[in-house]
């Protein structure tokens, strides 16, 4: 256990037990090790003697070393089945470890007017995303445009997959005049990561202790779309002759 109580992890079982030594230099641990930190068990130093509490703390210990290749439990009882349960976990969350990424796409950028006359609609701009995270969308508010879904209904939240469309009153611009609309998503995604403190003694082992720290990222995106108003035709004036007889 540290210096403050807190329950700690040690990463090499061949190197010398770090009692009484100073650790420094801390350095965020890959995303298995830190699931396994994450899910395992977390306790201080008071939990010493209750054999329930020890039990945990030794599984969480073992599941670290079997994660990093240093020990290899057969499996055959409740403390190994556990083991294997968090590593095999922790591999999974290795695997889906990617930086949170978001990107828009349509068809066409050119915005067409509704059966109406009275909107400018998008192309159906389709959100994709490596994470279940929501994106907060909105349209450029200068012009009065925002974000429907495919049954006409407002929204100011997307996720992975899902398919929206700029509207933008008519009046919003002038006859033969034509605007760039703007349309972004935004989102963030929070994982937890843990720590590993090193000795200046290369033969005491490292440990990691029995917290972890939130560590959130952030990804936008945005898409740019064009409604071009056309003009009312005027009109034509001919002059005509009468002759009344």
């Amino acid at each position: 256990y540290t210096s403050d109580g807190t329950l700690a992890y040690c990463t090499e079982y061949q190197d010398q037990f770090p009692m009484g030594v100073t650790m420094s230099n801390p350095k965020r641990l890959e995303p298995g090790v830190s699931y396994i930190i994450a899910n395992g068990y977390k306790g201080t130093k008071a939990d010493y003697g209750n054999d329930s509490k020890m039990k945990q703390y030794y599984i969480t210990q073992l599941a670290i070393y079997t994660y990093l290749g240093q020990a290899n439990p057969k499996n055959n009882n409740e403390v190994h089945k556990a083991v294997w349960d968090l590593v095999n976990k922790a591999k999974a969350a290795k695997s889906d470890d990617a930086k949170l990424t978001v990107s828009l796409s349509a068809n066409s950028t050119k915005m067409n007017l509704t059966s109406d006359k009275k909107y400018f609609i998008s192309d159906a701009i389709t959100v994709k995303s490596n994470k279940s995270t929501s994106f907060s969308v909105a349209a450029s508010q200068n012009v009065g445009a925002f974000v429907v879904d495919a049954n006409g209904n407002k929204v100011t939240t997307v996720n992975s997959g899902s398919k929206v469309y700029v509207k933008m009153p008519v009046t919003s611009i002038k006859e033969g005049q034509t605007a760039t609309i703007s349309m972004a998503v935004k989102g963030s995604h929070t994982k937890q990561a843990a720590y590993l403190y090193q000795p200046g003694n290369s033969s005491i082992q490292n440990i990691t202790p029995g917290v972890t720290y939130p560590v959130t990222e952030t990804a936008s995106a945005s898409i740019k779309v064009t409604a071009t108003r056309p003009k009312t035709e005027q009109p034509k004036v001919t002059k005509v002759k009468i002759s009344k007889k």
